[in-house]
């Protein structure tokens, strides 16, 4: 086992530290931003079910899956396949993306169902922007995770 000094841990934490807190605050700048954009009330309700619900949705179904079952198993076959694990990371990197796009095609039929089950439609044009921005950020969030996928694997 390789062990650093602790001089040799400042630099990489000295990164983590100022990315977190990049992060944190690019976060907060977004957040303002957003509410000045789109207001206080329904337009940014509906922003917020579009953007949260497909994230929610990954989350729950695809990111316990990889967490629990797959980097376990990745790992195995790391350490016990002769080519390092590689054609099963393809295999559950395949996996993963028809999972996400069927769970994408879902939300998106689904949608109508999804909006009267989470908000209380008031007018027909509220129930429209809800629907919009629901669908618009399921699409965003597959594709996302394809172009991260497509990165992991080139």
């Amino acid at each position: 086992m390789v062990h650093m000094s602790e001089r040799a841990l400042l630099g990489p934490s000295t990164v983590m530290a100022v990315g977190t807190v990049t992060s944190r605050v690019t976060g907060v700048v977004r957040d303002i931003t957003m509410t000045a954009a789109l207001g206080f009330f329904l337009v940014s309700d509906a922003f917020s079910l579009g953007n949260s619900l497909p994230n929610m949705i990954y989350i729950l179904v695809i990111g316990g899956a990889l967490n629990a079952v797959f980097i376990p198993q990745l790992v195995r076959k790391m350490k016990d396949d002769a080519d390092g694990g590689r054609a099963y990371a393809d295999r559950l990197i395949t996996l993963t993306a028809i999972i996400l796009f069927v769970l994408s095609v879902l939300a998106i039929v689904m949608a109508p169902l999804i909006v009267a089950l989470t908000h209380q439609v008031t007018t027909q044009k509220m129930n429209l922007i809800w629907l919009s921005h629901l669908r618009v950020y399921v699409y965003r969030k597959y594709f996302s995770m394809e172009f991260t996928q497509c990165l992991v694997k080139c």
